[in-house]
């Protein structure tokens, strides 16, 4: 039996069971349940892929950005900052 991994009607996967007699309608539920489960966690999983990439980007487009640009946190951390900041600056590259 296989049953599909969904997310807004949309299948982000699918998960096989194999068994010699039917499945109960509660053993159903239950399945129905976990890969309600495993659809959400695929999707966040997705999602952070598509949060990294994006951060990767914004990092490179800060980074060589042809003007002075720097980013920080609440207690003045860099977050980002460009070359033309260290050079401007007379800054040492950090990490």
């Amino acid at each position: 039996m296989g049953y599909p991994l969904k997310i807004d009607e949309k299948v982000v996967g699918v998960i096989a069971f194999l068994a010699n007699h039917t499945f109960s309608h509660n053993t159903l539920n239950t399945i129905r349940s976990i890969t309600d489960q495993i659809a959400l966690g695929i999707q966040h999983k997705q999602n952070e892929l598509i949060l990294q990439k994006e951060r990767k980007h914004l990092q490179q487009i800060v980074t060589y950005a042809p003007v002075a640009i720097a980013m920080f946190d609440t207690q003045m951390n860099y977050i980002a900052y460009s070359q033309k900041w260290l050079q401007d600056y007379d800054l040492p590259h950090q990490d």
